[in-house]
């Protein structure tokens, strides 16, 4: 399991800002909330559990704690979006790099992992089919 702290230093590292972590710390767990709020439904449906319309929205107290979240969100998707999030007041267009990587990254699991009811579509308009109409 990932703690907050694994998520936080993903981040710092690529932001290259290892040793600055002391500037970040203050707000790195009320991101890394927000990210996982973001993310809640793609979290259910990457571990196979059908995702409630209120589905309830995991909530970190520490750095130090653990979240149950899919590995494949902390240790890849939510790094890069704490990222963006914590560069986004100060250096814009490497917050503005980050989030379209985060973006991207989250549409592409969405549509991997995301599960959709197919059926059949009746023909509402009548006609004659193969009649060249």
């Amino acid at each position: 399991m990932t703690t907050a702290n694994d998520i936080f230093s993903a981040a710092l590292s690529l932001m290259g800002a290892d040793g600055e972590r002391a500037r970040y710390e203050s707000r790195a767990l009320a991101g890394i909330n927000l990210l996982a709020a973001d993310l809640v439904c793609l979290d259910r449906a990457l571990k196979g559990e059908v995702a409630a319309a209120a589905a309830a929205v995991p909530s970190l107290g520490s750095l130090q704690d653990v979240t149950d979240l899919a590995d494949i969100l902390t240790r890849s998707l939510i790094p890069v979006g704490l990222a963006a999030f914590l560069l986004n007041e100060e250096e814009e267009s490497r917050a503005a790099f980050f989030q379209r990587i985060y973006r991207s990254e989250k549409e592409i699991l969405l549509r991997q992992f995301s599960t959709g009811r197919r059926h059949s579509v009746r023909n509402v308009y009548g006609g004659c089919h193969g009649a060249g109409v």
